[in-house]
């Protein structure tokens, strides 16, 4: 949407579209099936994408949120920034009381469940189960439980 000649109101249902009945943007696609739609131009062209970009500075830093119809649960996915790499994390909780869940550290690839200060590739903080056979049943506190062969060392 943008004001073509003379400063009509205009549209380019190509690239742009608002459907103003059923309240949905396409981005790409004149169709929007969702409140928005993102397409890309041609088979093999480039990725549909989001870009949060901050430039400002300030302690600000980008952050794509999904919270629910009550507004008491939220999800976030942020990169706070860490001696200038971004990091990724992952928070669940409400308004107010986000947690953070995850963390890949930008500078290392380090990843963390249930700790923001992963000491390995993949450091995990509580118990852990592993298999299918161990799907839905509770490891000990602060252990682990294996379906099938380990090997160690």
């Amino acid at each position: 949407m943008f004001a073509g000649t003379g400063g009509v109101y205009s549209q380019d249902n190509g690239n742009l579209y608002w459907d103003n009945t059923n309240k949905k943007l396409g981005i790409g696609v004149s169709t929007p099936t969702a409140n928005i739609e993102i397409q890309s131009g041609t088979l093999g062209g480039p990725n549909p994408r989001i870009w949060l970009h901050n430039i400002s500075g300030g302690g600000a830093y980008p952050a794509l949120d999904f919270s629910g119809y009550t507004s008491d649960v939220q999800v976030r996915l942020a990169t706070p920034e860490s001696g200038g790499y971004a990091d990724l994390v992952i928070y669940t909780g409400g308004y107010g009381t986000l947690t953070p869940r995850m963390k890949i550290v930008g500078t290392t690839g380090l990843v963390g469940i249930g700790t923001t200060t992963p000491g390995n590739n993949l450091s995990v903080s509580g118990n852990t189960a592993i298999g299918a056979g161990y799907a839905g049943t509770a490891a000990p506190a602060n252990g682990l439980i294996v379906q099938g062969n380990v090997g160690i060392g």
